[in-house]
């Protein structure tokens, strides 16, 4: 079978400004003894991919595809294997930048283009020799910078928005325990002033007769004849009184 490998190394990432990009593609290649041996050509796929950087239309390296390529560019090597093509693996398409016509969007794809970033990120050296690149890459940068401050400023308002309604759930959730407390004083103070329940309930407690108006016939005895009868009742029968012992 034909093979082709070249060795290369390079340095940076498809997501570094100005780094080297990576096409994959399957290639079908001969397969010189099986075609032999079957008397008619016989052709495998073989994954390859295209190193280049946009803008540079004369340096586009093609590799057999190794472990090296689909751990250096692992976003692209997965949307070639999902059947993507020219996917643009990070950054804005072309075709939502509204500044750009259709025609110049397919210009610049052949360019090796794929979003506004790589726009930006076009070395000079790339980009002197295209027509107009050098206004087009700082109307890049520009266009860019302007959707990350309004994308921040979106991002600020919503978590203002959200902090503000977190601050009137907390509100209303301290007004609640305020009602809930101001409720329980009132019971609690209620269940104070109110007459102990056991001492209207447990036997003897209160006189039944006085409950009911009753009142003694008895007359009352005053202090003096009480003390009086008392001395009598210890004086033994037939014993003169003490007054009237000296009689």
């Amino acid at each position: 079978m034909q093979t082709v490998n070249f060795t290369r190394s390079w340095s940076g990432s498809e997501t570094k400004p100005g780094s080297t990009r990576a096409r994959f593609f399957l290639e079908p290649v001969q397969d010189e003894i099986a075609s032999a041996q079957a008397g008619r050509p016989i052709f495998h796929d073989v994954e390859r991919v295209e190193l280049f950087m946009p803008g540079d239309q004369w340096h586009k390296p093609v590799h057999n595809v190794t472990d090296d390529h689909r751990q250096r560019y692992p976003e692209a090597y997965a949307a070639f294997r999902a059947g993507v093509e020219d996917a643009v693996t990070s950054g804005t398409p072309l075709s939502e930048w509204s500044i750009l016509s259709r025609s110049r969007v397919m210009e610049l794809q052949a360019l090796g283009f794929r979003s506004v970033e790589d726009v930006r990120d076009v070395s000079d050296q790339h980009a002197a020799p295209i027509m107009g690149m050098m206004s087009l890459k700082e109307r890049a940068k520009a266009w860019l910078d302007e959707a990350a401050e309004l994308a921040q400023n979106e991002m600020l308002h919503a978590e203002n928005d959200k902090l503000n309604s977190e601050i009137a759930s907390l509100k209303l959730q301290l007004k609640e325990l305020a009602d809930v407390s101001q409720r329980m004083f009132h019971e609690v103070t209620a269940l104070k002033s109110a007459t102990n329940p056991l001492a209207a309930t447990i036997p003897g407690m209160a006189d039944p007769l006085q409950a009911a108006g009753y009142q003694d016939p008895r007359p009352v005895v005053p202090q003096q004849s009480v003390a009086v009868v008392s001395e009598d009742a210890k004086r033994r029968p037939g014993r003169p009184r003490k007054h009237e012992e000296g009689a």
